[in-house]
């Protein structure tokens, strides 16, 4: 195990400090824009597909599609009662503090990091239908993320429709 965490890159563990600063600040009422709010899906998206291109089939790969839709569709009702306060100058959002951004992005750090070693240190699993679902798990979590934004999108059009009336 401890050569496991040896022989992890420096950079890793930034990330993973990232994430925890990120995961504390979003659990408080803050402020942000549209960009900051979706760039981390936008990031998960893509390392999980690049991570996995190599391993899978394109036909397989729709799983990860099919678990991303299925997280969206859960985040949009889970996150549709949330409170959020929208501001036209500057445009920002403002969100109540939350654990669930700390706890997914934990969450999809520790299942990307386990498949990584996983990959690194048995490379015959490679294309395993085990390994594949786990990578879907990342992904769903990452839908819950995609889910919350079309939500508080849609109760900013809302929004942005009422102020026109």
């Amino acid at each position: 195990m401890l050569e496991i965490i040896k022989g992890t890159p420096v950079y890793v563990w930034f990330i993973e400090a990232y994430l925890i600063w990120r995961g504390i600040h979003a659990s408080k009422p803050h402020k942000t824009n549209w960009r900051e709010f979706m760039i981390f899906p936008a990031i998960i998206i893509t390392w999980a597909l690049i991570a996995s291109i190599d391993y899978y089939p394109v036909t397989l790969l729709a799983l990860l599609f099919l678990s991303l839709a299925l997280g969206t569709l859960v985040g949009m009702r889970v996150f549709k009662k949330e409170k959020v306060v929208f501001y036209t100058i500057p445009k920002a959002i403002e969100l109540s503090g939350s654990w669930f951004p700390l706890i997914a992005c934990l969450m999809i750090f520790s299942l990307r990091y386990y498949l990584g070693v996983t990959h690194a240190i048995h490379p015959e699993l490679k294309g395993s239908y085990f390994l594949l679902g786990i990578e879907c798990l990342p992904l769903l979590l990452c839908g819950l993320f995609v889910g919350r934004g079309v939500s508080i999108f849609q109760k900013y059009k809302a929004h942005q429709a009422a102020l026109v009336d």
